[in-house]
């Protein structure tokens, strides 16, 4: 296939077509053949690399001899074999691309995801260790307490009141144990994976009221309802008359940005999303083809996507409360960013555990291989939100309990009705 039957393939659904499924509460992954030949394989390979070239906002921030490199050894591979299934290109792609480090970029059929993406994790003891005096302690026994990288010591609440710390390791592979000094002796503990990361249900948005606090749940973000926006900022606006809002974000993975920038205008009577979440836009002759179903030369550049000219960004600050937000590492996407904005508010604190760290790059495209029927999800732009891709975003306070709103509510002295 040449470029123009490319475009052309890529035109012929475009993403509003998508979208519209994807929120109808439709399927936007098609029926694949069982099977199919090497020459078909060899096509969706080419047809996958003319994608990630022109449509895909992470490629210039990957090393370009790595990708030819890939694609050498997927053609190899292709023309080595009689035929494939749709599972098998799929990981042979996974493994011969996995070098990127993308959580928004997929390659999907029914039953199968693959995302080039790990999480780096949380694993913690069940010690709490105070410092007093530059070093560290168990805070039951007193007992001296040394360690050494990556060995970390992670702020926590404490009842006690003094600086507390869970003592813990963050890993991509899975951790069993860690190795300490107590006292004078090398000694191996235990670790298991912060309780705050543990997943719950989603929601969009589920409210609870104290006498000095609000207790806001928002769990997904994935609506594309104008009701739903001017809910979450009346919500916003109620929690105004609250000394304390704990907003918990755990496990949210993402959607539509503009809830959690609704419930921040609301709250806050209008934040500046542009404000440390700089946004690039990728676009490209494939770019355009996928949005507007016309092939167009566009010339292929990375533009700052700008607020129209004249309109203002002001930061109200109309709440005079506190703010506590709960994150975990289910949180990604539009629910990292609407950490970066929280960050906006004056008086603010997060609690839990490191975010998912997937979200430098993403607005997905999607696109589906010719032969295979492969959905490939590809995001087109960029977010500059100064945290490296897997790594996240990490709390203030670091909660090693599942409920982590009962422990803020502690800390704070309210009593939970």
């Amino acid at each position: 296939m040449e470029k123009i039957d490319f475009l052309k393939h890529t035109a012929s659904e475009t993403i509003m077509q998508i979208v519209e499924k994807l929120y109808g509460g439709q399927s936007i992954v098609k029926d694949c053949p069982e099977s199919f030949s090497r020459e078909e394989a060899t096509e969706d390979i080419a047809y996958l690399r003319f994608v990630l070239e022109n449509a895909y906002s992470g490629y210039t921030y990957q090393d370009k001899a790595l990708f030819d490199k890939a694609f050498a050894s997927l053609e190899a591979e292709a023309a080595s074999a009689e035929s494939f299934t749709p599972a098998q290109l799929i990981e042979l792609i996974h493994d011969k691309l996995g070098f990127i480090t993308d959580g928004h970029l997929q390659l999907i059929i029914k039953g199968t995801k693959k995302s080039f993406h790990t999480l780096e994790q949380t694993y913690v003891s069940d010690l709490c260790i105070v410092e007093r005096g530059g070093d560290y302690f168990d805070l039951e026994t007193g007992e001296k307490i040394a360690f050494a990288a990556p060995v970390r010591a992670f702020p926590t609440v404490c009842e006690t009141g003094e600086s507390a710390f869970l003592l813990g390791i963050r890993s991509k592979k899975s951790v069993d144990e860690i190795e300490v000094t107590l006292g004078e002796k090398p000694v191996k503990l235990p670790v298991h994976k912060i309780r705050s990361a543990e997943s719950g249900e989603g929601c969009l948005h589920d409210e609870r009221y104290l006498e000095d606090a609000a207790i806001i749940t928002c769990s997904s973000c994935a609506s594309d309802s104008d009701e739903e926006k001017q809910i979450m900022f009346e919500i916003g606006e109620k929690c105004r008359a609250y000394k304390h809002v704990i907003w918990d974000l755990s496990n949210n993975g993402g959607g539509n940005s503009e809830l959690p920038q609704r419930f921040l205008d609301g709250l806050t009577g209008g934040i500046n999303p542009d404000d440390g979440a700089r946004m690039i836009v990728l676009e490209s002759t494939a770019v355009k083809a996928k949005m507007t179903g016309e092939i167009e030369e566009t010339p292929y550049k990375l533009v700052p996507d700008e607020n129209p000219e004249g309109e203002a960004k002001v930061y109200a600050d109309l709440f005079p409360g506190e703010l506590h937000v709960i994150i975990n590492d289910g949180i990604a996407s539009s629910g990292e960013l609407a950490v970066t904005w929280a960050k906006q508010v004056p008086r603010v604190k997060f609690y839990g555990c490191n975010t998912k760290g997937i979200g430098r790059f993403g607005d997905l495209m999607f696109y589906y291989l010719p032969h295979s029927q492969i959905t490939l999800a590809c995001p087109f732009k960029v977010f500059d939100l100064g945290i490296e891709e897997t790594f996240g975003f990490e709390p203030n306070f670091w909660v090693d309990d599942t409920d982590a709103s009962s422990v803020i509510l502690k800390k704070l002295g309210i009593k939970d009705e």
